[in-house]
């Protein structure tokens, strides 16, 4: 997900959506490793700006 270093606060490009899937609800890391968050069709779930 993304290219690089990530903001988390933004929408997330390029996800998988980009790559042909119509939804996506990820975990873009392993749960030992920060950011733990989830992340629905490129966007963090919960974010609060």
């Amino acid at each position: 997900m993304g290219s690089g270093n990530v903001d988390w606060n933004k929408h997330i490009e390029p996800s998988a959506n980009i790559v042909g899937f119509d939804y996506t609800y990820l975990l873009p890391a392993t749960v030992d490793r920060v950011p733990c968050v989830y992340v629905e069709n490129g966007d963090v779930v919960g974010l609060d700006l």
